[in-house]
């Protein structure tokens, strides 16, 4: 973006000298302003990107951190969802004892 601006104050520049007639310079400044909005969608959907990430690594800690009190104090439907997301090939009982 800083290269971007500097190109914009060269175009202001020649354009105060007369080097640019006002249809070429309305166009040159058009074009970096472009380049500029693009730059700091780029910019901005990066910085989202890396939010949604600390996010979700934050509540993911927070789970594996709290899980027993989660599943203590959850309800029975959310236990049962509980048990399928992180035991997917169910839990089996087999001569008193708990199998995955």
């Amino acid at each position: 973006i800083a290269v971007q601006k500097d190109k914009k104050e060269r175009i202001n520049e020649l354009a105060i000298k007369g080097t640019f007639d006002d249809k070429t310079y309305k166009e040159e400044i058009q074009k970096v302003n472009n380049d500029i909005l693009i730059n700091q969608i780029e910019l901005n959907e990066n910085k989202i990107e890396v939010d949604d990430s600390e996010s979700c690594i934050n509540f993911c800690k927070y789970f594996i951190c709290n899980i027993g009190d989660l599943w203590k104090n959850a309800e029975l439907d959310l236990k049962q969802r509980f048990q399928k997301l992180i035991f997917p090939e169910k839990i089996l009982y087999k001569k008193g004892k708990f199998r995955t």
